[in-house]
């Protein structure tokens, strides 16, 4: 019976030293990433180090936005709903121009943005478009108001 022990001996210490060679070897291989992983990071302190007076600023970043401010207030405002200005006012709103050159049309149709607003749906009461886009709206198969997706009971006239 000594012999079945010696071979049970065997293959335990076989496997210990496996364990311990694969052990040892990813020590080595962790310390290998690491110090590659430190040459890496020096490396890019040094070459990122800016050569001349500071750095250029003209560069786009991921960080930066791609609209500038001051156009995207204009963007984000077009076809919003302004309120008519009182009746003894002098000028037309429609006419106006903006501080950057562009008209200001708020009261266009949101479909086509040729023709004024002069249109409502019924019920939700929604004025966006122009009577013949709302008509066109009224006329296809599922006739939902553009701005709240309710079924539309009727388009009237403004």
């Amino acid at each position: 019976m000594d012999i079945p022990l010696e071979d049970s001996d065997d293959e335990w210490c076989a496997l210990l030293m496996l364990l311990a060679n694969l052990l040892a070897y990813l020590l080595v291989l962790g310390f290998v990433i690491v110090v590659i992983f430190l040459v890496l990071k020096i490396s890019a302190y040094f070459i990122d180090l800016p050569s001349g007076e500071g750095e250029d600023d003209d560069e786009a970043t991921e960080t930066d936005p791609l609209l500038l401010q001051h156009k995207t207030a204009s963007l984000f405002a077009y076809g919003t709903y302004v309120a008519p200005a009182p009746a003894g006012a002098s000028c037309s709103r429609s006419n106006e121009v903006d501080d950057d050159g562009s008209q200001n049309d708020v009261r266009l149709c949101v479909i086509c943005y040729d023709e004024e607003q002069n249109s409502f749906f019924v019920p939700c009461g929604h004025s966006a478009t122009c009577l013949v886009c709302a008509r066109r709206i009224y006329n296809e198969e599922n006739k939902v108001c553009p701005v709240c997706r309710r079924v539309i009971g009727r388009v009237r006239k403004l």
